[in-house]
């Protein structure tokens, strides 16, 4: 059983989203709390594997909050709830952290798919925090003004933001644009949240332009890394004729090793049973570390929109990111077996990688009906 503490001042929202949680699923345990300090309070006394928060609250705020998550419980994955419109470069937010955003009033049923599939990810052993870059992003959204004091392996850093916009840094002998790039490659940090200072403005870039820049410094600082070759996952997953044997799974190897697909711009492509929640096998085709760990994070969505649409041909199903598009194609009537593609949206060819994945539709169900 799953524990997911649910943190609001309205006490009608609370109500009803744990009572819509509490009926959308049996096997979760929902604590509550009506601010921050009482948040807190509920973890120093019980385990969570997801926090659910509002960010305006009275005595301790979700900035606050969040702050305090960093510190001392940087691997519980959180949701935030807030009124503000989310821009289109929030996207960022799931990509260098586990910080999800919902703008009220949400449709439970988006919220209710978003805990299920954080909770899924995290139950797959995929270690997520809050990071630096989806704090930043929420005050950007929320125009806060602060200071964030930013600790880690005996660094310290200082951001300071305006109204959501960063107009100054200090690290070291470092200021203005040139800290903040060092303090955002740090690993492992300890956020503080206080009251904003006076300070020159000599950050006049808007904090988007600066975020998106240092996403993409980490990002090419993680592909410069040697590159690790994905293999097809070692633990066989269960088909109606039995277990996958290792021949097999050398086959659907070098199935998937299309150079037509890495041609068209894909990351990678796996086969997942979504029934069982598992991984059959997968290539990547740029390094991605968490590749299998994404594949899996939209599973349980993926599965209830086939069962909704049972009495349909569902071709494809396409997620749009902020730099990403993701697709699920169904192998065959049956649609247990589902493929998925990560693709860049830039770079990719999604018309010629839609086709080859036609092509491998056939390859695959050959080879999985080969007796």
């Amino acid at each position: 059983m799953k524990t997911v503490l649910v943190v609001d001042d309205d006490q009608v929202i609370l109500t009803t989203i744990v009572r819509f949680l509490g009926h959308y699923a049996e096997d979760l345990e929902l604590l509550t709390a009506k601010n921050g300090q009482e948040a807190v309070e509920v973890l120093e006394q019980r385990p969570v594997d997801l926090l659910l928060t509002d960010l305006y609250m009275p005595i301790m705020d979700g900035f606050e909050l969040l702050a305090h998550m960093v510190r001392n419980f940087s691997s519980v994955p959180i949701i935030v709830m807030s009124g503000y419109e989310v821009p289109e470069m929030g996207g960022e937010i799931g990509r260098h952290g586990a910080l999800h955003y919902l703008e009220k009033p949400f449709d439970f049923p988006t919220l209710a798919d978003t805990v299920t599939q954080t909770l899924a990810r995290t139950s797959k052993g995929h270690l997520t925090g809050v990071s630096l870059l989806g704090f930043l992003q929420l005050l950007n959204f929320e125009k806060k003004s602060c200071l964030l004091t930013v600790e880690s392996d005996g660094r310290t850093g200082r951001l300071h933001v305006r109204e959501g916009e960063l107009i100054n840094a200090d690290s070291g002998r470092l200021q203005g644009e040139s800290a903040v790039s060092e303090i955002l490659t740090w690993d492992d940090c300890e956020i503080d949240v206080s009251v904003p200072q006076r300070v020159e403005r000599l950050i006049n870039r808007p904090l988007h332009g600066v975020i998106l820049e240092a996403a993409r410094d980490l990002d090419e600082s993680r592909a410069a890394e040697p590159v690790v070759e994905s293999e097809v996952a070692t633990v066989p997953v269960a088909l109606d004729e039995g277990a996958l044997g290792r021949e097999l799974l050398l086959e659907l190897a070098e199935l998937l090793e299309r150079p037509s697909l890495k041609i068209a711009g894909a990351i990678g492509v796996a086969l997942v049973d979504v029934q069982q929640a598992e991984v059959v096998g997968y290539r990547c085709f740029q390094y991605w570390p968490d590749f299998a760990e994404r594949a899996l994070a939209t599973v349980a969505a993926v599965r209830r929109r086939l069962e909704i649409d049972d009495g349909e041909q569902v071709e494809e199903l396409m997620f749009t990111l902020e730099a990403l598009l993701e697709i699920w194609r169904p192998l065959g009537r049956e649609r247990r077996m589902v493929f998925y593609l990560l693709m860049n949206r830039q770079s990719g060819v999604l018309d010629s990688a839609r086709w080859e994945l036609v092509e491998l539709e056939d390859r695959v169900r050959e080879l999985l009906e080969t007796p």
